[in-house]
């Protein structure tokens, strides 16, 4: 008879939910010495129906005290198999709320409220940069390279000091002021097509405060089209006449670089301006 309780009961309910265990009888090369019960231990016990009262609690069992101890370790399964389970139905709210703790936790006030997000998509900053020249009554806006630091260069202001002179203008130009875009680096900020159109309606309002023009001349494709807030190319636009909102008239010519680049072009810069030129010789014309 082994008296080892544990061991037993364990082979019990191993035995009763069909596993069987196995002990070793010998030394097994590296492995660590086996207790001094395991040499004679059995399973089952005779006597072991002694010892397993103390297992079975206080609550009467109602396998009959005949039976195996195999036959036991059953009816323990059973037994906890038969417990009822606990109810998996959510408390009331009600409930729930009266067992919260009185005084919540508090939050931080280091964070940060959500941002806002804007619905649709942001559309990609568009890239141009113009030169805004005055020159007596005049408004020269002309289409620079967007690409480098190229700005309103000698050559761009010598052409057009003889643009100005077939236009009949004496009065010297004023230094060019630019107008780049994008105007910020940052993929965040917000430089689509509208606010470009804000920043340009902005700059010729600045402009005619610091000198007031009766009439406009666009020279390239960026100008034209985003000052007049048309999308055809610039062939379809050179050398037609437009009215601007206060009723000043505006020309589009090609750029003075493309006519420093392509000097058979500066001919053609010539026919455009002339819807300009009769403007400037009858100021009655301008509200046509």
């Amino acid at each position: 008879m082994s008296f080892n309780p544990g061991e037993s009961l364990r082979h019990q309910y191993l035995e009763a939910i069909g596993i069987s265990s196995w002990l070793p009888r010998a030394d097994l090369p590296g492995a660590a010495p086996s207790a001094d019960w395991v040499a004679g231990f059995r399973y089952p016990d005779a006597g072991m129906d002694d010892w397993t009262d103390e297992y079975a609690g206080t609550e009467t069992d109602p396998v009959s005290t005949t039976s195996s101890g195999a036959d036991r370790a059953r009816a323990s399964v059973q037994r906890l198999l038969d417990e009822p389970k606990p109810d998996p139905t959510p408390e009331p709210r009600s409930q729930r709320a009266s067992q919260a703790p009185a005084e919540p936790h508090p939050v931080s006030a280091s964070l940060p409220a959500p941002l806002a997000v804007k619905s649709g998509e942001r559309q990609p900053a568009p890239r141009i940069k113009l030169a805004f020249v005055l020159a007596g009554d005049l408004l020269v806006i002309d289409s620079l390279p967007p690409a480098g630091n190229t700005g309103f260069g000698a050559q761009q202001q010598r052409l057009l000091r003889g643009v100005l002179t077939a236009l009949g203008i004496k009065d010297q130009p004023s230094e060019a002021a630019l107008l780049s875009w994008p105007a910020l680096a940052g993929a965040s900020l917000d430089q689509g097509p509208d606010e470009l159109k804000k920043a340009l309606a902005r700059k010729l309002e600045v402009t005619e405060q610091v000198r007031p023009f009766n009439a406009v001349l666009l020279l390239g494709e960026a100008a034209a089209q985003w000052v007049l807030e048309r999308e055809e190319p610039i062939g379809a636009l050179r050398g037609l006449r437009f009215t601007l909102s206060g009723g000043k008239p505006c020309v589009v010519g090609c750029s003075l670089s493309e006519a420093l680049k392509v000097p058979d072009m500066k001919a053609g810069l010539w026919l455009d301006i002339q819807p300009l030129l009769k403007t400037l010789a009858d100021p009655g014309l301008a509200g046509e």
